[in-house]
C-alpha cells in the first residue's frame, strides 16, 4: 500500500512541475522578468544587424511592444549566441509574451506571474498635485538626497561596492546616485580618478553600435547594488558622450545613437531605478552640434521606445533662461542646472535660480554646490545648498578633492560639509515640503522663505547677515510659534510664542548673530475647537 501511495505522490508531483514551469517565473511587481533566447545565425554586428522583437500582454490584456539585447555567450564574452529578453511588469497577475527576430528567425513564447511579493516601488513620476515633487509608481513619496558617487562604474572592487554601501544605506542615507559613465579612461590619464580604474567602457572600438558585453554586465551589478539600497541612478555623462568618449563624428549620427539607445533601453530599461540623461553639457561640448533639434530628436526617440516612461533629461540649462524653454524646446521632462562649475554659494541667488527654472517639474541642481579643491568650502556648500532646497530644487552634493596623488586610493567621505548636508536633508523630510513653495516676498531682503502660507514658514538667514530684525509679513493672527534651527548642529532652540497679529512680525533674535547662518521655523499652533 505504501508503495502505491508513493507512486501516486510521485505522479502528482511530476504533473505539478510542468504546470509551474508553464507559468514561468514569478516576478515581483516592478521587478524584472528575464529569459534567454538562442540564435545560432552569424551576424557581423548583432547589436545593429538584428533585433529581437517582443510583445508582452498584461493580465488586463494591455499590449506592450519591447525588444531584447545581445548578450554574447551570456556570461560576459563578446561572442556567443545568447540574446536576453527583460521586462518590468506593472500589473499583478499572469503575463504572456512572444518574441522573434527581425530576420524571421524563431524566438520563443511563454508566461510569467507578477506578484505583490517582492514588489519594487516602480519608476519615478511627478507628484500630480505639485510636479516639482516626486513619487514612485506605487505612490510612495521620494525626497531626493543626491550624492555624486562619480566612479562606481569605473572603480575597481571592493572600492565601488564600499562606496555604495556606505553612502546609500549605510553611514549616510543618500538615495539618488549621480555618476560618470564614459570618463574612466580620461580620469586615469589625467590623474583625476580617486579610485583605481577598472577598465570599464560602454562600447567596443569607438563604435556606438557595438556595446561592450562585459562592461554592461558590470552595469547590471552596479544597478542591482544601488537597487538593494532603494537608490535611483542618474548618469552624468548621458547617452551621447563628449568628455571621455571616442565617438567622434558619431556624436552627430542619429542612426548610430538610436542603435545605442535601443540596446541600452533593452538592457536597463526594465530597472525601476534609472533616469535617462541624454548628454553631458551638450551645448558646451557641441556633442549635438549645438543644435537643440538634435537633443529633441533623441529625447523623443527614447520616450517612444520606453514602455515605463522613465524621466528623460539633459545636463545643464544651456542658453535657456526658463524651465519652460528647456522642457518645451528639448522635449525633456525637467531641467538640470549648472552654476559656475558648482561654485554657487549664495543662498538667495540659488533660491531665485530654482524659482527661475521651476514650474510643474523637478529642478535638479546637479552642478551648483560642490565642495572641494577649487570649488566651495563646507560653509559655502551648506549656505548655497539651503538656497537650493528652500527654493524647491533637488540638491546634488559632490566632493571634488585631489586624485590618487592625495595619498589615498579613494577619498570619498572627506568632505567637511557631509554632516551639514545630512542635517539639511533630514530637516526637509521632517516638514511637509511637498505642500510648500518659495515665498521670499514674505521676508526681509537677504533672507529666503519656504512656506505653506498660514500654516508653516521656514526662513533661512544666510551667514554674514548682522541684523537681528528679520521680518515675516502678512501674518494676521497670534496663533503662531517660532523656533530657531541650527543648520550646523541640527538642534532647535526654545519656542517663542506668536506675533502681534498686525501683519508684521519681527522674529525673535537669533541665538548667535553675525557670521552664523540660522533657520527659523514658524508654525501655526493647532488649537482645540477651531
Amino acid at each position: 500500500m505504501d508503495k502505491y501511495l508513493s507512486l501516486i505522490l510521485c505522479v502528482y508531483l511530476f504533473m505539478s512541475i510542468p504546470t509551474l514551469n508553464a507559468a514561468g517565473q514569478t516576478v515581483g511587481l516592478w521587478g524584472r522578468f528575464e529569459t534567454a533566447v538562442i540564435n545560432n545565425n552569424n551576424y557581423d554586428n548583432p547589436f545593429k544587424d538584428i533585433i529581437l522583437n517582443a510583445t508582452f500582454i498584461s493580465p488586463s490584456k494591455k499590449t506592450y511592444n519591447f525588444f531584447g539585447f545581445y548578450d554574447g555567450n551570456g556570461i560576459g564574452s563578446q561572442k556567443g549566441n545568447i540574446w536576453k529578453l527583460r521586462f518590468m511588469p506593472n500589473e499583478v497577475g499572469m503575463w504572456s509574451y512572444k518574441c522573434s527576430f527581425s530576420d524571421g528567425t524563431n524566438g520563443k513564447s511563454g508566461s510569467f506571474k507578477c506578484s505583490l511579493r517582492g514588489a519594487k516601488p516602480g519608476t519615478l513620476h511627478k507628484d500630480p498635485i505639485d510636479g516639482r515633487w516626486l513619487k514612485f509608481a506605487d505612490g510612495t513619496r521620494f525626497y531626493p538626497r543626491s550624492y555624486y558617487a562619480s566612479e562606481i562604474f569605473t572603480g575597481t572592487s571592493p572600492y565601488w561596492e564600499n562606496i555604495i554601501d556606505t553612502f546609500f544605506g549605510g553611514t549616510y542615507k543618500y538615495n539618488l546616485c549621480c555618476t560618470i559613465f564614459w570618463q574612466g579612461r580620461s580620469l586615469e590619464q589625467n590623474g583625476w580618478n580617486n579610485l583605481p580604474y577598472n577598465g570599464f567602457y560602454p562600447t567596443v572600438d569607438g563604435n556606438y553600435t557595438k556595446l561592450n558585453v562585459a562592461g554592461w554586465r558590470h552595469v547590471d551589478k552596479v544597478l542591482e547594488r544601488l537597487e538593494s539600497h532603494g537608490t535611483v541612478w542618474w548618469n552624468f555623462d548621458g547617452f551621447v558622450p563628449n568628455v571621455g568618449g571616442d565617438m567622434g563624428a558619431q556624436m552627430l549620427d542619429f542612426e548610430a545613437q538610436k542603435v545605442y539607445a535601443r540596446n541600452v533601453m533593452a538592457r536597463i530599461g526594465p530597472y525601476w531605478n534609472v533616469i535617462w540623461n541624454i548628454a553631458f553639457e551638450w551645448d558646451e561640448q557641441r556633442c549635438f552640434g549645438d543644435n537643440p533639434a538634435e537633443v529633441k530628436c533623441l529625447a523623443g526617440y527614447i520616450k517612444s521606445i520606453d514602455p515605463w516612461k522613465h524621466f528623460v533629461t539633459v545636463h545643464n540649462e544651456a542658453y535657456y533662461t526658463t524651465g519652460e524653454e528647456i522642457v518645451s524646446s528639448l522635449d525633456v521632462d525637467f531641467p538640470v542646472l549648472q552654476s559656475d562649475m558648482g561654485r554657487s554659494s549664495d543662498a538667495v541667488v540659488n533660491s531665485k535660480k530654482m524659482q527661475q527654472f521651476s514650474d510643474n517639474w523637478p529642478i535638479y541642481a546637479q552642478e551648483v554646490c560642490w565642495e572641494g579643491t577649487g570649488k566651495l568650502n563646507a560653509g559655502q556648500t551648506r549656505s548655497g545648498g539651503w538656497g537650493v532646497v528652500l527654493g524647491g530644487g533637488i540638491l546634488n552634493y559632490a566632493e571634488q578633492f585631489g586624485g590618487p596623488n592625495s595619498g589615498r586610493p579613494e577619498n570619498f567621505g572627506d568632505g567637511s560639509a557631509l554632516p551639514y548636508i545630512e542635517i539639511m536633508f533630514n530637516f526637509m523630510e521632517s516638514i511637509p515640503y511637498y505642500e510648500m513653495m518659495p515665498h521670499n516676498e514674505l521676508v526681509s531682503d537677504g533672507a529666503i522663505c519656504f512656506a505653506d502660507i498660514c500654516r508653516i514658514y521656514v526662513i533661512y538667514v544666510p551667514p554674514g547677515n548682522d541684523s537681528n530684525d528679520i521680518e515675516l509679513k502678512n501674518v494676521y493672527n497670534k496663533d503662531y510659534e517660532a523656533v530657531w534651527f541650527n543648520p550646523r548642529s541640527g538642534q532647535y532652540s526654545d519656542i517663542t510664542k506668536g506675533p502681534a497679529g498686525n501683519g508684521r512680525w519681527i522674529l525673535p533674535a537669533r541665538p548667535s548673530p553675525g557670521n552664523d547662518d540660522w533657520i527659523v521655523v514658524v508654525r501655526k499652533v493647532q488649537t482645540a475647537n477651531r
